[in-house]
């Protein structure tokens, strides 16, 4: 997002279409990549309150249908193109209430499995999803819904990331991956 130009763009919004990872001190926050890039069009906004993971089911679906959250949802809904980075299992152990609640937000998973996350979801080497719809605690669109974006681009910057690209290209999450050539080479490398 640093690279982009900043020019205005009266037609685009720019949503969250999952909760907030709650990396508050990092500039990599959900909510702030969201307005960050929005600033760099002068374009609109809207972000989800909530955290990326709720293990209350009840309590998850209630908080889609908030005034508050709605607006967020209803944009996510009509993404034409969304960016993503791949996220790891350590990710999650360096925020106190994930770590801690791993096993409820992750039920059946053998997390030993786990190439990657993405859309804050576990997947393995082979690109498959390693949580059900029935046990997704993910505050986000429907997994389903996200995989029907027709543009959906990842960025996959560090070189420890080859077995996580291979798993996203195995499963077909992105149009479109962009990493380097090191990346790219190790990846090759573990077909």
């Amino acid at each position: 997002m640093d690279a982009f130009s900043r020019q205005e763009a009266d037609d685009l919004t720019f949503t969250q279409y999952l909760g907030e990872n709650m990396k508050y001190r990092s500039s990599s926050g959900s909510m702030r990549m969201v307005q960050k890039a929005a600033s760099s069009y002068d374009a609109g906004y809207t972000t989800i309150p909530g955290p990326l993971y709720i293990v209350n089911d009840q309590v998850r679906q209630g908080l889609i249908q908030e005034p508050s959250m709605t607006e967020a949802f209803e944009n996510a809904a009509q993404m034409d193109m969304l960016l993503s980075g791949l996220g790891t299992i350590e990710s999650i152990n360096a925020i106190p209430a994930w770590r801690s609640a791993k096993e409820a937000i992750f039920p059946g998973v053998d997390l030993d499995q786990v190439a990657e996350m993405a859309f804050g979801r576990p997947y393995d080497i082979n690109g498959n999803f390693l949580i059900d719809q029935a046990n997704d605690k993910t505050f986000s669109l429907p997994l389903e819904q996200i995989l029907q974006v027709p543009r959906r681009f990842a960025v996959v910057q560090h070189r420890s990331k080859a077995s996580a690209a291979l798993g996203a290209l195995r499963g077909g999450f992105f149009t479109d991956m962009i990493f380097t050539e090191t990346i790219a080479m190790k990846v090759q490398k573990l077909l």
